[in-house]
């Protein structure tokens, strides 16, 4: 199972900070009976004891990413490089560094599908590019980067929690990311990563922390 310990709380909050522009980083939402059922649960396993270095080494899990870089044309709008795609899953093994999780590029493909790269969150769009594209299981974290369509266009990210995946809807499990947000892209504060870092922590299991 991936899920996150506490002590990532702290990470979280040191590599993310108030928003500098007029956008929307994260389009993941959780209700307020969905963080009272997981905070119950995770007092329940922590049962009073904080997690140490060792315990978190004893837990090592290895993700395999699988990036898929959807562009409206080839070479063209959408189009992110092989270096930073690398630099990107750099930013992730360093942000998670201590928490037992180790980010490992599997499978990088690249797509040109207009369709798909101006696709609104959850849309049927979305859901198709997911659903032919989705690759391995529940440990595999499924990376999509594309534009967003004109119903979200100050969106930067949205992703699924852990809870959220089940047999009949195991191919929307991932992370969409707005492609200027990739490690050295285009949008001004938000092309270090953090968009990425972020979404993939909703993804293990981090609840609510703000974003830089």
């Amino acid at each position: 199972m991936r899920l996150l310990s506490f002590s990532l709380l702290a990470l979280a909050c040191s590599v993310f900070a108030a928003p500098l522009e007029d956008l929307e980083p994260c389009g993941t939402h959780i209700s307020s009976e969905e963080i009272r059922a997981v905070e119950k649960e995770n007092l329940r396993k922590l049962n009073g004891t904080a997690f140490t270095e060792d315990d978190l080494s004893k837990r090592a899990t290895t993700i395999y990413v699988s990036w898929n870089s959807i562009a409206e044309t080839a070479g063209g709008k959408g189009y992110v490089t092989d270096a930073q795609i690398t630099d990107t899953i750099s930013k992730l093994n360093a942000s998670f560094l201590g928490s037992g999780f180790t980010f490992t590029l599997s499978l990088k493909r690249k797509w040109v599908q207009a369709a798909w790269f101006n696709g609104n969150k959850n849309s049927a769009e979305e859901k198709a590019m997911k659903k032919y594209l989705r690759l391995g299981d529940v440990k595999t974290l499924n990376i999509y980067t594309t534009n967003f369509g004109e119903l979200n266009p100050k969106l930067l990210g949205h992703g699924t929690f852990p809870w959220n995946y089940n047999a009949q809807t195991a191919y929307l499990d991932g992370i969409v990311v707005k492609y200027v947000a990739v490690s050295g892209g285009s949008a001004t504060n938000y092309n270090q990563g953090a968009v990425f870092v972020h979404e993939v922590g909703h993804w293990v299991r981090l609840l609510l922390f703000t974003l830089r």
